[in-house]
């Protein structure tokens, strides 16, 4: 189950979406902003993930800008962080689908985001590459941040490869939105999960690659 400051952010961030879409005058009718609550083992999730032209992120939360600095005591989230200063192109992949947010001291409904890339292990982060929280809103539903499926697939393979050991993943959620500019968000346990689902239901994953050229 989510922690209790996560759930305040869930529900903050879904009614900032959905306050920020009618403020952008998108159409809403036939569109969802929502938790769903399956497992990521459930069918919907794998038919979601895998069928949506849309934009993917993953983010993770903590409960405190102070709290981001224990990111490098953990070995998988050091080897991670690590290997995303080695690969260029990766690390470009990161910079637009893996963010983590923190809340800001005394306002826990506040979220301050940041690329996961671009965390340092310091208790203050740089602010000067950090996203307000309705502005990272915004990012999103404009398609600033935010990945392909393609480049989602290629970044999750990746972070699995690095992280070797599934029990010891840090969980998170994953964030889509799809054409009809629908939201949904799903809680994930590990990545090695969340790329078990999608090379499950993306058969043969060039073919599927393709109808998003």
């Amino acid at each position: 189950m989510p922690e209790p400051y996560e759930n305040v952010y869930i529900g903050n961030f879904l009614y900032t979406l959905g306050y920020l879409s009618c403020r952008k005058k998108i159409d809403l009718s036939g569109v969802t902003i929502d938790l769903l609550q399956q497992t990521p083992a459930d069918k919907t999730y794998g038919d979601l993930l895998s069928g949506i032209n849309g934009k993917f992120l993953l983010v993770e939360f903590k409960r405190n800008e102070s709290l981001v600095k224990s990111e490098f005591g953990k070995n998988q989230q050091r080897d991670l962080l690590e290997a995303l200063n080695d690969n260029e192109h990766i690390h470009n992949l990161s910079l637009k689908s893996h963010f983590l947010g923190f809340g800001v001291q005394g306002e826990e409904s506040n979220i301050i985001f940041l690329a996961y890339a671009s965390i340092v292990n310091k208790t203050k982060q740089d602010r000067a590459v950090s996203i307000e929280f309705n502005s990272f809103c915004n990012q999103f539903l404009d398609s600033i941040v935010g990945a392909s499926l393609p480049d989602f697939m290629e970044y999750i393979a990746f972070v699995r490869d690095v992280y070797d050991d599934p029990s010891d993943e840090p969980g998170g959620f994953v964030l889509i939105m799809d054409e009809r500019c629908s939201v949904h968000l799903f809680r994930y346990e590990s990545i090695a999960l969340i790329h078990e689902i999608l090379d499950k239901h993306i058969s043969p994953p060039t073919q599927q690659m393709a109808n998003y050229a």
